[in-house]
């Protein structure tokens, strides 16, 4: 897969999967992106309930996320598009 195709939200739905991930983990996985914009599109699928943010360290402050129920619905729609896009993308 790109990374242009899985630094896009879609992609982070996979990334997170069912695992809790944190901003660095996310990072390595998606590659590519600057870190704003990795934690933009982060607080999107949180705004959307697609992912929860919990803090496990207060000072200094860092969290992790994991999929919400709504967001482990998502998967199989974004493997199902990643693979069509894999098939007939150039």
């Amino acid at each position: 897969m790109s990374e242009q195709n899985f630094a896009r939200p879609g992609g982070l739905v996979l990334g997170v999967d069912d695992e809790k991930s944190n901003l660095n983990l996310l990072s390595a996985i998606v590659g590519g992106i600057a870190p704003t914009t990795l934690s933009d599109r982060l607080k999107t699928l949180e705004r959307h309930a697609v992912v929860e943010r919990r803090f496990y360290s207060r000072h200094p402050p860092r969290a992790e996320y994991v999929l919400t129920q709504k967001g482990r619905d998502l998967g199989p729609v974004v493997r199902a598009m990643r693979h069509w896009g894999e098939k007939y993308g150039d």
